[in-house]
């Protein structure tokens, strides 16, 4: 199974097996590491990048979560990874959370990702509610979600561990109501 998000400069399509090798290279990164919730290996190789792939597809099939690449569009080369997880229909919502490759930040691929996966997540998916978890030192997240309408909703007190260490983290939501800016920014074909 496969879906696909189009926008401008990105487009999200589920993992493939040839995605691995950019995955990795993308994903061996200590700054991802340092910034996001979930619990990335050390060192990120192929063999964790077949993992994820493999984990994507299972969650696709069962409904639960929806993980994408986020790929150039020009190059259909992988620069990041972009997910709707931990979804719950009875209330409606989902997690969302990304991260991109080091020599892509800053030039605004991250921000058309979330603008897609929002699309998706609220035209395709009939979700209601994304959320996403923010470690308090992300500050370029923070910043990136709040550009995008996300609404801080509050701080979670060490909330997170890592190597024996609590953080706090910040939770941030968008609602289906909020995001119609957002959707005329995304052109959305999805194909199954």
């Amino acid at each position: 199974m496969e879906a696909h998000a189009k926008g401008f400069r990105v487009h999200l399509e589920t993992p493939r097996l040839d995605d691995a090798g950019e995955i990795a290279k993308n994903a061996n990164d200590p700054e991802i590491r340092k910034n996001i919730r979930a619990r990335i290996p050390d060192p990120y190789e192929i063999e964790d990048a077949m993992m994820f792939i493999e984990f994507s597809t299972d969650e696709y099939a069962r409904g639960t979560g929806y993980h994408f690449c986020v790929h150039l569009s020009e190059e259909d080369k992988v620069v990041g990874a972009i997910a709707i997880s931990s979804i719950d229909r009875e209330s409606s919502q989902a997690e969302l959370g990304f991260w991109i490759g080091k020599d892509y930040r800053g030039k605004g691929y991250a921000k058309e990702a979330i603008k897609l996966a929002a699309s998706l997540a609220f035209s395709k998916f009939l979700l209601n509610r994304i959320y996403v978890y923010v470690l308090v030192s992300n500050e370029v997240s923070i910043h990136l979600l709040g550009s995008l309408g996300f609404v801080k909703e509050g701080l979670l007190r060490e909330n997170t561990q890592r190597d024996g260490k609590f953080y706090d983290t910040l939770i941030f939501s968008l609602l289906k109501r909020d995001y119609k800016s957002l959707e005329k920014e995304a052109r959305i074909t999805i194909n199954e």
